[in-house]
């Protein structure tokens, strides 16, 4: 049995220190203004556009609200795989109730189909950030993965098949969230845990030779 001690108190070491990094996002609501237009140009593609939206979002269970900019026009890559490629930009804002605040601009990299609710995916360039130290931590980093989904086109079209024609559609988001990542201040408890594994590790090492006969 004693020879399970070291694997023992190393798995929880490394088990613990691994917890301390977890993800944290903003949660975006539905905008209650702005849209999405997109319109077919018969070859397998869309157009794009945005208009300016905003809505309510979470860090957390901290109340805020989010703005997005005007998406300029801008045509996608053709179908694959029933995805589209797309190459745009928004300014984004998000602005918390207890003072945290983040701003950027979000570059569009892919528009995700094949659902009634498609996904906007892309990255968030931080350009400003304040906040208490875990909104701060948080968005530590240069960039922050951004994700929203969309709702409202009519009858369920899909954009796969809306490229293949010349007609338009517009939609709204439903959904999304802004991912970072930070480093969690472990509790006490924690840190008290990952202390009696490592002494008991220490002390395992450290043991006369013909301790593992005892």
């Amino acid at each position: 049995m004693k020879t399970r001690i070291p694997a023992l108190a190393l798995g929880c070491a490394i088990g613990l220190a691994a917890g301390a990094a977890h993800a944290a996002q903003i949660t975006i609501a539905n905008s209650a203004a702005g849209y999405y237009s997109f319109s077919g140009t018969g070859g397998g593609a869309l157009n794009v556009a945005g208009a300016a939206a905003h809505g309510t979002a979470l860090f957390g269970s901290d109340l805020g609200g989010y703005t997005l900019g005007p998406l300029a026009w801008l045509t996608s890559g053709t179908i694959s795989g029933g995805n589209f490629a797309i190459h745009g930009s928004q300014a984004l804002a998000y602005h918390g109730v207890d003072g945290d605040s983040l701003a950027g601009t979000v570059g569009w990299s892919l528009l995700k189909d094949d659902s009634p609710n498609p996904d906007l995916i892309g990255t968030l360039t931080i350009s400003a950030r304040s906040g208490d130290a875990t909104f701060l931590s948080t968005f530590a980093g240069a960039a922050a993965a951004i994700d929203i989904a969309l709702e409202n086109l009519s009858r369920g079209v899909f954009l796969s098949a809306l490229s293949h024609t010349t007609g338009s559609e517009t939609a709204v988001i439903s959904s999304g969230e802004i991912v970072g990542r930070r480093a969690a201040v472990p509790e006490p408890s924690t840190l008290a845990l990952l202390g009696v594994s490592l002494l008991g590790l220490a002390w395992w090492l450290r043991r006369p030779a013909g301790a593992l006969a005892a």
